[in-house]
């Protein structure tokens, strides 16, 4: 009797002991798709096939350089294909409207840059880092205010002090709706100013026209300003960043000349609304080790840009900070929708 006892109460235990376990299990729910949220990231069954990273540009400019060394940079890491593909159309918004669209399952990211905020403030596009799933921030092209060599002015303040007692009387070349544009906003409102803003199209027509004398500053990329400057042609009176540029360390901020113009083209990736934190998570933390990765960088430093990593929360502080930047020129400039 003792002995059935026992066994009855042993398997009695047994059974109360099951059903903790099994009120212990993870509960699946929508937005982790069934993965547990305790998982490590090589526990995520991700990706299982080809991805694909639309990017915003035509092939061959800066952005789109940056997007293929990533996408080969990340079919290393993952072993799928990575595949690039260009969506340039609308400035921008076609290739965003294709990734805010798809299915947030990882295979369809969107690789764009600064231009996303520009375009929602600007009131040429609806959306805006808010409506997709920020993943990381990417390499960066650093801008600079550049002159003509022959310009009277050798530093920032220069131009400032000049341009206070001249109002209006220097033209900005920008391209309206652009980075430019909002550069020359941010130079304006920091220091006081009133430039003549003229829409002059991309770099390599801003360039052509400051050389013709028909502008008097413009934004050029670092890459592109060194290039003028090596000539004899340009003077780069400031960088627009936090810290001078690697590329061209010579080259002083604006910030430390006192004026907080801070807006360099920052390449960022994202992916549709619900994508799964457990993705997200992979893929930004494929990226913690790209800064150290010589070959990487040499590559990237070579086609003229920077890389700095950001983990999830950086990189949604950054992308705040960045659109409430951009929110603040729109409004002063009047673009503010």
């Amino acid at each position: 009797m003792k002995k059935k006892l026992a066994l009855f109460l042993a398997i009695a235990l047994l059974g109360i002991s099951i059903t903790a376990c099994s009120s212990n299990q993870p509960v699946t729910n929508n937005d982790s798709e069934g993965v547990n949220d305790n998982a490590s990231n090589s526990e995520v069954n991700y990706p299982t096939k080809p991805i694909q990273l639309i990017c915003v540009t035509k092939a061959g400019g800066a952005t789109d350089a940056a997007a293929r060394l990533v996408a080969q940079y990340m079919q290393g890491k993952l072993g799928q294909p990575v595949v690039v593909v260009n969506q340039d159309g609308g400035g921008g918004s076609v290739g965003a409207e294709t990734v805010r669209n798809a299915e947030p399952d990882g295979y369809t990211i969107l690789f764009h840059h600064t231009l996303l905020q520009c375009n929602y403030h600007g009131g040429t596009y609806a959306y805006s880092y808010k409506d997709f799933r920020p993943i990381a921030t990417m390499p960066h092209v650093s801008q600079t205010i550049s002159v003509r060599a022959d310009a009277p002015w050798n530093t920032l303040e220069e131009l400032v002090q000049d341009a206070k007692q001249n109002p209006n009387k220097y033209i900005f070349g920008v391209q309206y709706g652009g980075v430019s544009q909002f550069i020359a906003g941010i130079l304006m409102n920091e220091a006081g100013v009133e430039f003549k803003m003229v829409d002059s199209g991309g770099e390599a027509e801003k360039l052509a026209s400051l050389q013709g004398g028909h502008l008097d500053l413009i934004q050029a990329t670092v890459g592109a300003a060194s290039q003028y400057v090596e000539a004899n042609k340009v003077k780069v009176l400031a960088v627009a960043s936090e810290e001078r540029d690697i590329l061209a360390p010579d080259f002083p901020t604006a910030v430390e000349q006192g004026y907080n113009v801070i807006l360099p083209t920052m390449h960022a990736m994202y992916a549709p609304k619900g994508l799964p934190d457990e993705i997200a998570k992979k893929i930004n933390g494929l990226f913690a080790e790209m800064e150290a990765d010589k070959d990487f960088m040499d590559k990237l430093n070579n086609i003229g840009q920077s890389y700095k990593y950001r983990d999830l929360e950086e990189t949604e502080a950054y992308l705040e900070a960045e659109f409430n930047s951009i929110e603040a020129v729109a409004e002063n400039l009047g673009l503010k929708k």
